[in-house]
């Protein structure tokens, strides 16, 4: 350039966080069983990061439930997704359960479970 100044123009775009999490069900039945059932097959759900921040998921724990997720899934960066596993809990006694399984606060999500145990 032999010591003359050469303007250069540049552009940057910034993207807002635009957080979103979408999942798999909203609604998890497990069918009816009888008083003194054994195990319960569990079921699944999947939660997709659809946003371009990344997420922190919650790891819930409900009263007749069993739920798990692998803890690493729990930060969720965009385009990744978590899989969580439920199942009602052996020896619940005749009655109707139904719990919100929270996945996030933040994004207020979150997964009915139904289970039922009737008389043998």
């Amino acid at each position: 350039t032999n010591g003359k100044s050469i303007p250069i123009t540049a552009t940057v775009t910034v993207n807002s966080p635009d957080p979103s999490l979408d999942v798999s069900r909203q609604l998890i039945d497990f069918a009816a069983a009888k008083k003194g059932y054994s195990e319960i097959a569990p079921q699944q759900f999947t939660v997709t990061n659809n946003g371009n921040v990344t997420v922190t998921l919650e790891q819930p724990a409900l009263t007749n439930f069993t739920v798990s997720v692998d803890p690493a899934q729990l930060t969720l960066a965009p385009g990744a997704t978590a899989v969580y596993t439920v199942q009602p809990k052996t020896g619940l006694d005749v009655g109707a359960y139904s719990e919100n399984l929270k996945i996030s606060s933040s994004l207020d999500k979150s997964v009915t479970v139904n289970f039922q145990v009737v008389k043998g």
